[in-house]
């Protein structure tokens, strides 16, 4: 085991980039750190205006986003320099990016953001009456040509929502609903007070849809002798 040391103070959040070679870690000690996975160093320090709570890479890795008290900061990847500075009425509890296009921020006041790589407000959704209590934790999912995001709350709720991620690249919309749509509220017994949450969408076995066809090919093979066998015990009663 190799020890990554370096901050000093408590690391709230590590986002590991896409290509499993570099890691960011964003801590208490206003410091956002770049590392080498491969050598298992430092690779870049960025200070900070205040306390940095979460760090996230985005899909490809082109950008990355943290937030530092009411700011949201996203950074082009391949420069880090000049980078977008959204600073908001309300602190961000949780986010996750949903492409390199877009990503999703859960406020503390229940209110959901929809924002463009640099900043944009796309759409802004009440979630309140859906999740009652605060959202801790947020993961965007794929499964198939399906995509999902998952969030957990601080009362035991675990919600989904199916994303409808191709209407992403259009610049406005007229309502929440067009994008997401809840499909499931579940509420975990105790109601436990989540602290990590993790989220993976199994597809369907293929040799189960095979033979589900060829079972709907049998069939539709058979019904024609089966209408001709009732003529044929017609006509016998006859």
């Amino acid at each position: 085991m190799h020890v990554l040391g370096g901050h000093k103070g408590t690391v709230n959040c590590i986002s590991v980039h896409p290509s499993n070679k570099l890691a960011m870690s964003i801590s208490s000690d206003r410091t956002l750190r770049l590392w080498n996975l491969i050598e298992g160093r430092i690779a870049y320090i960025k200070r900070l205006q205040g306390c940095g709570e979460i760090v996230k890479w985005s899909e490809q890795g082109n950008y990355f986003a943290a937030v530092v008290n009411d700011n949201l900061i996203i950074f082009d990847a391949s420069s880090n320099e000049n980078p977008t500075n959204v600073k908001f009425p309300t602190k961000i509890s949780c986010m996750c990016w949903l492409s390199d296009f877009a990503l999703v921020a859960v406020f503390k006041n229940t209110h959901l953001k929809i924002l463009k790589f640099n900043g944009e407000n796309l759409a802004t959704e009440d979630i309140s009456n859906v999740c009652g209590q605060r959202i801790r934790e947020i993961l965007f999912c794929k499964s198939g040509d399906a995509n999902f995001f998952v969030a957990s709350t601080s009362d035991g709720k675990i919600l989904v929502w199916k994303v409808f991620i191709e209407l992403l690249s259009k610049e406005k919309f007229e309502r929440f609903d067009q994008i997401f749509t809840l499909i499931a509220v579940n509420i975990v017994q105790g109601q436990p007070r989540f602290t990590c949450l993790e989220a993976h969408f199994y597809k369907k076995s293929e040799n189960v849809i095979s033979s589900a066809k060829v079972e709907n090919e049998e069939k539709e093979k058979n019904e024609p002798i089966k209408s001709e066998s009732r003529k044929n015990n017609e006509k016998l009663k006859k």
